[in-house]
């Protein structure tokens, strides 16, 4: 089913004492919606991301997609988790939202913390990664992707480019063998010659039909699992 949307509009919610800013996309219809929490990348929220808001606006969902820089240019993994746990109280304090539906996506960076956040919030019942940076690796601001997942209760869905050179395949591979080997409820897909950034139109290597599937196969995963 489709809704008409009313058009995304910027929000603002509490969180670690700061207000944080996000786009939020939702049905103009009236009632009580699952809702996604989006998390951007190293590039910021940029017209990409509050354009996926409003399409999943489109689509029978309420989208929040956060601006985890609007407080600080590179905060801390942890920083923004707390901004993902309050952006869902958000989210369940709002009338059209049922509370109870929630899913977490992302894109690049964000798509490594969906993994985390998942961990982090066993409530959470579908996650949506797109080609997640996913290093052998991490640095001093980010957390190890790879650390908590058997605390995941939600499904996975996890997309990747074969040609991510960025954050390569195999590193999404091993993400998948551990969610396996715990007995995760996951979905892998991956398409050939997409590189890193594939799924909105305003990322480094677009690809538009990498980019279509992905959209396709998120609503129908979301729908699946958050009942939609």
């Amino acid at each position: 089913m489709s809704w008409g949307i009313l058009g995304g509009e910027t929000v603002e919610f509490r969180s670690r004492g700061a207000t944080v800013r996000g786009h939020l996309g939702r049905p103009a219809a009236p009632g009580r919606f699952p809702a996604i929490i989006l998390i951007h990348g190293i590039n910021g929220l940029a017209a990409g991301g509050r354009r996926a808001a409003e399409r999943f606006g489109d689509a029978g969902y309420v989208a929040l997609a956060i601006d985890w820089k609007s407080v600080e240019p590179d905060p801390h993994d942890r920083v923004i988790l707390e901004y993902v746990g309050d952006a869902a109280a958000y989210l369940r304090g709002r009338e059209d939202v049922a509370g109870d539906r929630l899913a977490v996506g992302g894109y690049c960076r964000g798509g490594a913390l969906t993994y985390l956040a998942l961990g982090e919030f066993p409530a959470f019942r579908a996650g949506v990664a797109y080609h997640a940076t996913l290093k052998d690796e991490v640095g001093p601001e980010r957390l190890d992707p790879y650390v908590g997942l058997e605390r995941i209760q939600g499904a996975v869905l996890a997309l990747h480019g074969a040609a991510d050179h960025t954050s390569l395949v195999t590193n999404t591979y091993r993400m998948a063998q551990q969610l396996e080997a715990l007995g995760k409820r996951y979905l892998l897909k991956v398409y050939s010659g997409a590189g890193h950034g594939f799924a909105l139109p305003d990322g480094s290597s677009f690809d538009p039909y990498a980019g279509g599937d992905s959209w396709d196969e998120t609503i129908r995963f979301l729908d699946r699992h958050l009942g939609a």
